[in-house]
């Protein structure tokens, strides 16, 4: 093989452990999906008052704040249930 044959093979092979890095960090956890899901509902409502500061933080603030709620009842009626 060639010397440029090589260095096409690194490229080849670094491209490809970038994509596998980046593609497993982009799995949502359940958090994320429940984010998700609170933000749909969110957009998708009427709001009587839009945030004046940075609305779509406020709005994805409160998508995790949402989320966070969900899962601690989750935990909580996983502990609940009979054994």
């Amino acid at each position: 093989m060639s010397e440029l044959d090589d260095r096409q093979i690194v490229k080849a092979l670094n491209s490809i452990d970038s994509s596998i890095l980046y593609a497993s960090n982009a799995v949502p956890d359940l958090r994320d999906q429940f984010a998700a899901a609170a933000i749909t509902g969110i957009l998708a409502g009427k709001w009587g008052q839009m945030p004046q500061h940075k609305p779509e933080e406020a709005f994805a603030n409160f998508a995790y704040i949402i989320a966070d709620a969900m899962l601690r009842v989750k935990e909580k009626e996983r502990r609940e249930q009979p054994r």
